[in-house]
């Protein structure tokens, strides 16, 4: 944000400077021993918030006192001081999103390039299904939300103050007060009594608001009286203990936006609200280098996310701390050749006149549209890969199964796909889980083809088989309770069939899985919030839902574990330089995981799975024996993959596992001898 020379307050660039470094070294991931710094670090942009909304509101009111405020001269200076630099960024990503990203993560990324170019990336980012979605730290612009929040705030807040300020100008502040304080509510509140999900606070401008508005409000106070107040003592230093205390204390388990992200907030207003008034603040705010820094703020937060998510991703691991400290000089660099060569020419209307700065935006919007649309229209350019990864890259490759133009995960029971195979089906088969269960989908219907069977798969991601459990993934619902409680009245009114139960289980057990990029994964029960109790659910629930099915008279086929890799395999050999891998995987790829290592892991499930006891209908199936040879359970050998990515089956794999699942069952079911019950549909 800028301000004429003669108000310039170095000050606050000193405070942005604190913030943009907070992020960054939040995103970073810096530690020391197992203690990672700055947990709260990400409030550094709840700081830039509050920093937006008072010297907007102080230039908005500046000119509507002085009876020049126009809103096309508004929308100008916005587009002068954050398009240029944006543009030039998001262009530098475009090459390095085209050599580095797998086909389906260069879609997703022209996905969240065009919401950036419309001001909704904010939007889009919490649209994303987390449990499909790269995680976080590997998305390169995912920090446009935050720019997307203010660029929506800038088009609806001058035209609403300056209506305000027409109809009663005096009002101005206990209006802003108001907003903020229904905006904090909404964002306290709503989580609690169902009104919004915890992620749609973090990214909607609803709940965000009261941030801008409390710089806004004590800019219109600022604005309305006569004669500055005089500064009081000791309430910088308030301020700025409360602004790092936060980056401290805070981390990703604080609910936020809240009541709890007053504090920061309150902080940034105690120091912009008293200049001046300790001087050892003010001298350490009007730092040159801390100044400095504030001043290519700007750049800097443009830069920093890509340039860790892009390098995260060419290593396909966890950066060492010396590559990270390059890296933060990397994005100072950047920032500043970006500050001195973009943003203060393009400031400057008569280095930069206004038809040249619109007919470079229009380029560059349309420039960058027709990337968007060329990469679809490409599938994300498979090609560009050695011939033995295009097939697990291609996101062409058909590896689910479809039904009337549509995929089969993710329906409603009443929905779901029915496939049939000859005159009169002999027998039905269920396969019933999550998005692990749905890789199986296409082999195993491939498999019974031969059988006259009549089959149906029940599976969405995120939903393991266990009645009357939630799952959440990164923090936000994933398949709620419902989902499996319908799954299961319809099963347990079917006539006795075959039903595949399969899917993630030790994540879910566990809390997550092995790759530690991946979001946390977890069921939860209803009033437990303990590990101990969500595990002993867990069980619980699994243990009577089998025999649940047991008891209707169905067979139950309980397939075990697989293997986890613990490493995104394609993206991991996506990522080597290709003369290195052209002809096949080079040798130091992980080709394995060491079979102890996955019993340990998998040693909860084995055994609650075990102590199911013996019943004529259950059928155990375990992956383990055809994975795992010699104390290595496979990833791929040289010519196969069995895993497409850090948990995933690839087609291959789940052939492998649908060929057992068929072997272990070789007779129709039930048997011509068994009873059999009518269908009451």
């Amino acid at each position: 944000m800028s301000t004429s020379r003669r108000d310039y307050r170095p000050e606050i660039d000193g405070l942005r400077a604190l913030a943009v470094l907070a992020v960054l070294v939040y995103h970073a991931k810096f530690s020391i021993g197992e203690r990672t710094l700055l947990t709260g670090g990400f409030l550094g942009v709840d700081v830039f918030f509050v920093i937006s909304g008072y010297l907007i509101t102080t230039l908005v009111l500046r000119d509507l006192e002085a009876e020049h405020f126009s809103l096309g001269d508004f929308y100008t200076r916005r587009v002068r001081r954050l398009l240029p630099a944006l543009a030039v960024v998001l262009l530098c990503c475009v090459p390095a999103a085209v050599v580095w990203l797998l086909p389906e993560e260069l879609l997703a990324f022209t996905r969240s390039l065009l919401a950036t170019n419309l001001f909704v990336s904010n939007l889009w980012f919490w649209s994303e299904d987390p449990y499909t979605a790269a995680p976080s730290l590997l998305k390169p612009l995912l920090h446009t939300w935050s720019l997307a929040v203010e660029e929506q705030f800038y088009l609806l807040f001058p035209v609403a103050l300056a209506g305000l300020w027409a109809r009663s100008a005096e009002r101005v502040p206990a209006v802003l007060i108001g907003a903020a304080a229904a905006s904090l509510a909404l964002a306290e509140l709503g989580p609690r009594l169902g009104l919004a999900e915890a992620a749609t606070g973090f990214f909607a401008l609803p709940q965000r608001l009261w941030e801008l508005g409390a710089g806004a409000w004590l800019a219109s106070r600022e604005a309305r009286r006569a004669a500055p107040v005089k500064p009081r003592r000791g309430v910088p230093t308030l301020g700025l203990l409360l602004v790092v205390a936060s980056f401290f204390l805070f981390d990703d388990a604080t609910p936020h936006p809240s009541l709890w992200t007053a504090i920061p907030v309150l902080g940034v207003v105690l120091l912009l609200a008293n200049p001046g008034a300790d001087p050892w603040v003010t001298a350490l705010l009007r730092w040159r280098v801390a100044s400095g820094i504030g001043l290519i703020s700007y750049s800097l937060y443009l830069w920093h996310q890509p340039v860790f998510a892009f390098s995260r991703i060419a290593t396909s691991g966890e950066l060492p701390t010396q590559a990270k400290l390059a890296l933060v000089a990397v994005c100072i660099g950047a920032a500043a050749l970006t500050w001195k060569w973009v943003e203060t020419p393009c400031r400057d209307a008569a280095r930069v006149p206004q038809r040249r700065l619109f007919t470079g935006a229009a380029a560059f919007l349309l420039a960058s549209t027709a990337f968007v649309f060329a990469a679809h229209l490409g599938h994300g350019w498979p090609q560009r890969f050695p011939p033995w990864l295009q097939w697990i890259a291609d996101p062409t490759q058909q590896i689910q199964l479809e039904q009337d133009g549509a995929i089969c995960n993710r329906r409603r029971v009443d929905e779901a796909c029915r496939f049939v195979s000859g005159a009169e089906p002999r027998e039905r088969w269920f396969l019933v889980g999550d998005s692990n269960a749905n890789r199986l989908g296409l082999p195993l219907w491939e498999a019974l083809r031969e059988r006259d069977v009549e089959f149906v798969p029940f599976v969405a991601n995120g939903c393991y088989y266990a009645p009357g459990l939630s799952t959440r993934n990164d923090g936000r619902p994933q398949c709620h309770r419902s989902v499996n409680l319908e799954r299961q009245a319809l099963l347990l009114e079917s006539p006795p069939a075959t039903v595949v139960l399969f899917g993630a289980l030790p994540a879910y057990y566990h809390g997550g899985f092995r790759d530690p990029e991946l979001p946390p994964i977890s069921m939860e029960a209803p009033s437990v919030d303990d590990e101990d109790g969500r595990q002993r659910a867990i069980r619980a629930s699994v243990t009577e839902s089998v025999r649940a099915l047991l008891d209707a008279g169905h067979r139950v086929m309980l397939v075990y574990p697989t293997p986890e890799p613990g490493y995104p395999v394609a993206r991991r050999l996506a990522a080597l330089p290709r003369w290195a891998a052209i002809a096949r995987p080079p040798p130091e790829i992980p080709r394995g995981v060491p079979q102890t290592a996955f019993q340990q892991r998998t040693a909860p499930i084995e055994t609650l799975f075990d102590g199911l006891g013996e019943a004529s209908g259950l059928v155990r199936v375990r992956p383990e024996t055809h994975f795992c040879v010699d104390g290595l359970c496979r990833i791929f050998d040289e010519d196969v993959f069995y895993f497409a990515d850090a948990f995933h089956l690839s087609l291959d794999g789940a052939a492998v596992v649908s060929r057992a699942i068929v072997e272990a069952a070789p007779g129709p079911w039930p048997p011509p001898e068994g009873p059999r019950r009518d269908d009451p549909r």
